[in-house]
């Protein structure tokens, strides 16, 4: 991690604002790349609103009235907005920009980074793992309810699922590309996926938004939050355990979206 960076103002007066009104939820999301010039990702900025009010307790009770979110005006900043929620509790909305870095087992460069690969590159032999780092601006001190990494598949070599692993890993040293590799130091989530592109497996599948979550995820973000750090890194990696099981299996290649990787927690 690192202790020694500022955190970002944009969350700090958060847990204020929303104690009254209860739960509230922040969504930060890293802009990480540029998406595929091919296939294009899902959108990673928040929907806009045309429902506005002017604070906390009236854009509640207008969320209520109306079935439908309402942003509070007094709590949105140059990074950030704030809604209620009709079903009650607030979504805290940000766009952050953090950083993202790929590691290949040779060390070779790849010029292309509109993807964050992840596997066994089938046309070269390479294995690539990317990382994901996000900033934890107004999280540390709070209580995490849920947490979950999401991210958009580009590309799977398979035409069924396979699975990629989410772990909780070293810093990232340098980038668009880190040398191999920031360890991998907890496996905290699995998720099952494919989007193979290539129409190969009769036609062209759609890209899939895919969610890293669990216990393992929210666990760490408590841990990070209750030590008070700036800043999270996750990598994303093939192998089903740290010391590279499973990482050369030819189906587990994958292709994503860096721009699209987004950190969703909910918390008091």
């Amino acid at each position: 991690m690192f202790p020694g960076r500022s955190m970002l103002p944009a969350f700090s007066s958060f847990p204020s604002r929303i104690a009254a009104a209860g739960v509230a939820a922040a969504v930060l999301t890293g802009l990480l790349g540029a998406p595929s010039p091919v296939r294009a990702a899902a959108p990673a900025a928040p929907a806009a609103t045309s429902a506005l009010a002017a604070d906390a307790a009236s854009a509640a009770a207008q969320a209520k009235r109306s079935g439908h979110r309402v942003e509070v005006l007094s709590a949105r900043t140059e990074w950030t907005q704030v809604f209620a929620n009709p079903t009650g509790g607030f979504t805290a909305e940000s766009i952050v920009r953090s950083r993202w870095a790929y590691a290949t087992n040779n060390n070779s460069t790849n010029s292309d980074t509109s993807a964050a690969r992840v596997g066994k590159d089938p046309a070269t032999g390479t294995l690539y793992r990317s990382y994901f780092e996000f900033p934890l601006a107004g999280l540390p001190g709070t209580q995490i309810q849920s947490a979950s990494v999401q991210l958009t598949l580009d590309h799977s070599w398979s035409c069924g699922d396979t699975p990629t692993y989410l772990y909780q890993s070293g810093p990232i040293t340098s980038t668009p590309r880190t040398p191999w590799a920031p360890a991998l130091t907890s496996l905290r989530a699995t998720a099952q996926s494919h989007a193979n592109g290539s129409g190969t497996c009769g036609s062209p599948q759609p890209d899939q938004v895919v969610t890293f979550g669990g216990a393992g995820v929210t666990s760490l973000i408590q841990s990070y939050a209750a030590a008070h750090l700036a800043d999270v890194t996750v990598g994303l990696c093939a192998c089903s355990a740290a010391d590279g099981t499973g990482e050369s299996t030819n189906d587990r290649w994958k292709k994503w979206y860096p721009g699209s990787a987004r950190l969703v927690v909910s918390y008091l």
